[in-house]
């Protein structure tokens, strides 16, 4: 215990003793840090949540659109190939679809691009934007990537749907000229077995055909004949008839498809004249969940803060130094000590 409290003073003694390069390292930390944190420019956020989903308006209910963490492209929604919050948070990154969004006079779009930063969190993308700009100009630059990711979004909109029309237009077409194909075969088929009926009927005198018990064995091949024919004849008839009737829905493996498909068009067909109808403001799958706000307190630099961390990392250093700078006098405080002991001596002798 004795020796411990005999370490415990020598340490408050190397401490007292160099009191002066402790305050004076904690006094240049704490300047160079006012003076770096006060030289810097003060920087402001500003923020926006945006959600995306399939318009209400044009799809009846909200389609919420999940995200695959695999994959950085379109995802299957009703069977259309469309976007996700992670497709939506790079567009926000590059330049070229921020441009037209954002005004002269405003932020560049190379600059707003490169420091806009975005957080996916399930069907929604938070959006900041720091920088030493104020924060009226930071709203208003945050407000145009929106603009311009809604617009974007608009047009992949309307792009998916004009696609999934043509594709359903291509189907339809495909077996509307299917049905031609079966209705010109079976055309043709009819039109063999009446041409074969006309040349058996002009090649015999029907009359002289033999009746009852005298039928003769030509003339029993050649009735037998007649009957398939117009058996034949009938069933193509019918088919020509069910083809008529009921058009492609009678191709086979088509049935109720083919209904599906039409009334599946229909729809997308007045999707898309809703869409026209709305030229000045095209929905998007892109709605604004909270709106671009900007504080009018800096984020950065936490000048408190930084004081703090300095005056503690040079009162550390200090002390670092002290025990340094008396580890660096110890020699020769001891060779002083070890030689005044000899001079007295020498001079009592």
């Amino acid at each position: 215990m004795e020796e411990y409290e005999l370490d415990l003073r020598d340490y408050l003694r190397v401490l007292w003793r160099g009191k002066w390069i402790v305050l004076a390292t904690f006094l240049v930390a704490v300047a160079v840090a006012a003076a770096v944190s006060f030289r810097a420019p003060d920087i402001y956020r500003a923020q926006a949540r945006l959600a995306v989903r399939l318009p209400l308006d044009l799809f009846g209910t909200a389609t919420v659109l999940t995200l695959d963490a695999q994959s950085a492209g379109g995802a299957q929604v009703g069977g259309l190939q469309f976007l996700t919050p992670k497709l939506v948070a790079e567009w926000a990154k590059d330049p070229a679809h921020l441009a037209s969004a954002l005004g002269e006079g405003e932020l560049d779009p190379e600059w707003v691009a490169s420091h806009v930063e975005t957080q996916v969190d399930g069907e929604f993308l938070t959006l900041s934007l720091e920088g030493p700009v104020e924060p009226e100009k930071l709203r208003r630059a945050l407000e145009g990537v929106i603009a311009a990711l809604q617009a974007r979004g608009a047009q992949e909109l309307q792009a998916v749907l004009t696609t999934r029309r043509e594709e359903l237009s291509r189907r339809i077409s495909a077996w509307e000229a299917e049905l031609a194909r079966a209705k010109a075969q079976a055309e043709f088929q009819r039109d063999q077995i009446l041409a074969r009926i006309s040349h058996l009927v002009q090649e015999v005198d029907m009359p002289e055909l033999p009746m009852g018990d005298q039928i003769t064995l030509s003339g029993y091949r050649l009735q037998k004949e007649l009957d398939l024919l117009y058996s034949r004849l009938r069933e193509v008839e019918l088919e020509l008839d069910r083809l008529e009737r009921l058009g492609v829905a009678a191709l086979p493996g088509v049935g109720e498809n083919y209904g599906d498909v039409l009334g599946e068009l229909a729809a997308l067909e007045a999707k898309e004249a809703a869409i026209s109808s709305l030229a000045s403001s095209p929905p998007s799958p892109i709605e604004v969940v909270r709106g671009a706000f900007a504080s009018g307190s800096p984020v950065a630099p936490n000048r408190k803060m930084n004081l703090a961390v300095a005056g503690v990392l040079g009162l550390f250093c200090g002390v670092l130094l002290a025990f340094f700078w008396h580890w660096l006098r110890e020699p020769e405080e001891s060779g002083a000590g070890t030689k005044k002991p000899d001079t007295h001596r020498g001079e009592a002798q």
